[in-house]
């Protein structure tokens, strides 16, 4: 996963796959990782991207 996101580094897509896989394996650290790195992202992210970091975000806060 790591070498999909140094090969696209300025890309949303390897990064919500990372979320997604976090989530499966249910490894809070990466999820919360991938997300830190998907918002600080120097491109305007897709709505997708946006409703991804908005749910596990206030997943993590309520949670």
């Amino acid at each position: 996963m790591a070498g999909f996101i140094t090969q696209f580094p300025q890309r949303e897509e390897p990064l919500l796959l990372a979320c997604e896989v976090a989530v499966a394996l249910r490894d809070q650290e990466a999820l919360q990782h991938a997300l830190a790195q998907l918002r600080a992202l120097p491109v305007t992210l897709s709505p997708e991207a946006l409703r991804v970091i908005r749910y596990w975000t206030r997943e993590v806060q309520h949670g």
